[in-house]
């Protein structure tokens, strides 16, 4: 594991310590078999994870890895969509989407976000970078670039609490943002 994702990983564990705690369902976003970031701790933890991911390639690339134990139910779908999505559950306890909204609209950002928390009982958990941080397409995954950038104060004004490893404004960082509910 990288110094980044181990950083990453070890900031999600120190503030969102409640996603740790016992067992339950985990809606987990975007997760491949190169970033599969926090999958360890939440599996170690017992959590049943569905995982969300619109690019085939990257689904059926985690089916066939040494992750694929950690993983429950696939679902090959877009975020942006979720509440139209045929999910394994109604509702989860906790959703991840780490290093994500980045890859949708900023128009679609708000609406996804509340679509998610629709669907989550607890925690809802998102990553992304910390600010302006341009990416083009990899692995030939369209769904890999950057499409927007966020600050803390796009996920504070919907009720998140939010940590960063910086800097800002580079491909690199790293913005944590958490909702507790219920």
């Amino acid at each position: 594991m990288s110094r980044q994702n181990a950083e990453r990983i070890g900031l999600l564990t120190l503030m969102v310590q409640e996603l740790f705690e016992e067992p339950g369902t985990v809606l987990y976003v975007g997760a491949y078999a190169r970033r599969f970031a926090a999958s360890q701790p939440l599996h170690q933890t017992g959590h049943e994870i569905t995982v969300l991911e619109i690019w085939p390639q990257f689904l059926e690339e985690l089916k066939a890895s040494r992750l694929a134990r950690r993983v429950t139910h696939y679902v090959e779908g877009d975020v942006t969509k979720v509440g139209g999505l045929a999910l394994p559950h109604q509702a989860y306890d906790h959703t991840v989407w780490l290093h994500g909204p980045e890859h949708i609209g900023a128009h679609e950002f708000v609406p996804t976000v509340r679509a998610l928390e629709k669907l989550t009982r607890h925690i809802v958990v998102m990553g992304c970078p910390w600010g302006w941080a341009p990416h083009g397409v990899a692995y030939d995954n369209p769904h890999t670039q950057h499409r927007s950038y966020y600050y803390p104060e796009h996920f504070q004004r919907l009720g998140y609490r939010v940590a960063g490893i910086g800097p800002k404004d580079k491909l690199g960082s790293h913005l944590l943002a958490w909702k507790i509910r219920g």
